[in-house]
């Protein structure tokens, strides 16, 4: 940033058809740390029109201006670029004050045709305008934290200070929107515009002021060192056990599957075992302090009572000894870990050499492309089809090579061929927007919904012929290619239900549960015309994704004439097992013909999603069909692409599917089909 003392990085230019669109930006622009001045969020009733925009541009940095059709229909705004430029000395853009953002094809005034743009015509994609903004605006003047609040709210807190394992919050709040020992769930630090930290926080210590709060936490990334587990027993004599946790000398943070125990605060644990292998580190009764619930897991801090002992001479040697024999046996087992991952560090090796060679020549390849935009995208487009594929074949060959080192090693080393992949080839493959948006995860969690549109878009997307082809990479991998499988699957039957429904009644009712993007709910719009007897209710957690596919649904039924009903519901696997909201006592005539539930599964345990199930199957109308989906364990092995991406998925066997039957289902009405590459159909007719 420059040394002046600016008040705003952006002053967001745009015409007021496009005030929707630049909304959206001015959002990505301040949740990557940006100031922005836009006149929505500045602009009140009874302000001077005219003496708050010359206060905005004298208080800002730069000027980002969104050009369309309509910003240049007459004089009244894009002249404020002129001003703008006048007012900092720079009618000539040499200090680089004006980013435009192309977003329609129009015709653009001879003053201004000199600035270079970037181009989002055509999807008015959201994201390549940012990246774009960011690399003129460099790093933002604040570091920023992000988290989920025990509400399912995204927060947003000013870092003040930031050390190795911990960091100082600022948030501006009238209400106690944090307290001591919460668990800040999905918790991220922002930084010069890039994410410099990813996991979970502990709050430390809370001061309250006046209008703010300013509060200390500790950071951590929730994996538990190799060996560690926590052993437990309520007083109704539940057992249960953990092996992701994070331990202290006087608390441990432990992390249990959705539903598999309900804790209270200030429960108490009579019996508690915090192990390190077969070492026992502690052993007594517990205090549960907080309790967080998130839409697949149980978050737990307990304060452990300690028993004071004085440690006698005889009883210090005998512990140094042992400390002594358990530091020997981890550097032990730590080289022969080494030794072991040797085949896969080598592979590893060469995969990043063939990366660099692939980047290097791809740079060569592009350098000679022609200078015009439309063109060199042409060019583009058809080089990375034709000469793409083979190389995309090269490097689906090192990633299955890895992958089966991975399955032989075993277990134990997958920590360590996880640090390999992130630290020796992750550094190239970043620069594809799948596997950034994927590793970064800008709203808090794996396969959200822009994610897996990428799935269904056009592989070859990126800035650059190498970004281009490392997206295929990904995109086409088999976990990938089973997404869009089921995609086709939902879509078929979808129209199977309201073809068997439709002669019956008028209107057919199905609801997804975990809609995501609704990929063969925007198809069934587009293609059948019996999506004008069909209701849909779409359930998802997020909030965000339910007004992506509002919009989205909503378009299409603009542009084919549908008058298809579609209702949107936030709620999550939580609320529904717990019945929140509960919808079981509903009337047989407001049942669903189809409920179906894919891509939700997968991050699900076996108890939580065998509850689902039941919980599902009881909104089934008579006659109607629940259809879950599954990922095959034995056909689908992506752990180099998990590592790549950070994306952990739960597969499963075809014994442990089979065991998700409901129970109020038959077992002649439920069956099982194997769908390659590797997807499981559970359906279950009433």
């Amino acid at each position: 940033m420059p040394e002046e003392n600016f008040k705003y990085d952006v002053f967001l230019s745009h015409a007021g058809e496009d005030t929707a669109w630049c909304e959206k930006l001015a959002h990505r622009l301040r949740e990557e740390g940006f100031r922005v001045w836009f006149d929505k969020w500045e602009m009140a009733a009874g302000d001077h029109l005219v003496a708050k925009i010359n206060q905005g541009l004298e208080q800002s940095d730069k000027m980002v201006c969104v050009w369309t059709s309509g910003y240049f229909r007459d004089d009244k705004v894009w002249t404020i670029v002129e001003a703008f430029s006048e007012l900092h000395s720079d009618p000539l853009g040499k200090a680089h004050r004006i980013i435009p953002i192309l977003l329609d094809t129009c015709k653009i005034p001879p003053t201004l045709r000199g600035h270079i743009y970037v181009d989002c015509c055509g999807e008015r994609n959201i994201d390549v305008a940012v990246q774009g903004i960011m690399k003129r605006l460099g790093s933002p003047s604040t570091a920023y934290a992000l988290w989920d609040s025990r509400q399912g709210k995204r927060l947003k807190a000013r870092v003040e200070k930031i050390k190795n394992d911990s960091a100082v919050l600022r948030i501006k709040t009238l209400e106690p929107i944090i307290q001591n020992s919460e668990v800040l769930q999905n918790f991220e630090i922002v930084q010069g515009g890039r994410l410099v930290h990813v996991g979970r926080a502990t709050v430390k210590g809370v001061v309250d002021l006046e209008a703010e709060i300013v509060c200390e936490v500790s950071l951590e990334g929730f994996d538990a060192p190799s060996g560690m587990r926590i052993t437990g027993k309520t007083k109704a004599g539940i057992q249960f056990e953990s092996s992701r946790l994070r331990f202290c000398e006087d608390s441990v943070l432990f992390e249990l599957s959705l539903n598999a125990i309900e804790f209270t605060v200030l429960e108490e644990i009579p019996e508690l075992q915090v192990w390190s292998r077969d070492s026992q580190l502690f052993s007594g009764s517990a205090i549960i302090e907080n309790v967080l619930h998130t839409a697949t897991e149980v978050f737990a801090v307990a304060r452990l009572a300690r028993v004071n002992k004085d440690l006698s001479a005889s009883g210090k040697a005998q512990f140094l000894q042992k400390a002594d024999v358990e530091c020997e046996e981890l550097l032990r087992s730590f080289r022969r870990q080494v030794a072991l991952a040797r085949e896969f560090r080598t592979t590893a090796g060469e995969l990043r050499a063939f990366l660099q060679y692939v980047r290097t020549w791809c740079e060569a390849v592009e350098f000679g492309f022609p200078n015009n935009s439309s063109q060199k995208e042409a060019v583009l487009d058809e080089f990375v089809v034709k000469s793409g594929e083979r190389i995309l074949s090269a490097l689906s060959d090192f990633s299955n090579r890895l992958d089966q080192i991975t399955y032989r090693d075993g277990a134990q080393l997958h920590s360590l061929h996880r640090h390999i992949i992130q630290t020796e080839i992750q550094p190239f493959t970043l620069c594809a927007p799948f596997v950034f948006r994927s590793y970064f995860k800008p709203i808090g969690y794996a396969g959200d919904f822009a994610m897996v549109n990428f799935m269904f878009a056009n592989p070859f997307q990126g800035e650059s012929l190498f970004s281009r082809i490392i997206n295929a990479w990904m995109v086409k991998q088999p976990v990938c290619e089973a997404f869009r499988v089921r995609a086709n699957y939902l879509y078929e039957t979808i129209t199977r239900e309201v073809a068997r429904v439709e002669p019956v009644r008028k209107q057919a009712r199905i609801m997804n549960f975990g809609c995501g993007p609704a990929i063969e709910v925007q198809r069934f719009l587009q293609q059948q015309e019996l999506s004008n007897s069909t209701s849909f209710t779409l359930v998802d957690f997020n909030q965000e994704t339910l007004e992506f596919v509002s919009t989205r649904l909503g378009q299409l039924k603009s542009d084919h004439g549908r008058t298809t009903t579609v209702e949107f519901r936030q709620k999550s696997v939580y609320e529904v097992l717990k019945g929140i909201g509960s919808t079981a006592s509903e009337s047989e005539s407001q049942k669903y013909d189809l409920v179906y539930c894919s891509g939700l599964f997968e991050y699900l345990s076996d108890k939580t999603c065998d509850e689902l199930m039941d919980r599902l199957f009881d909104l089934v109308a008579p006659q109607g069909l629940l259809l879950v989906t599954c990922l095959d364990s034995n056909s689908l092995r992506p752990k180099t692409v998990e590592s790549m991406l950070e994306w952990h998925m739960i597969y499963r066997s075809r014994d442990q599917v089979q065991s998700l039957r409901p129970n109020a289902c038959n077992s002649r009405e439920f069956t099982i089909q194997l769908l390659p590459p590797g997807v499981f159909l559970l359906e279950a007719r009433k």
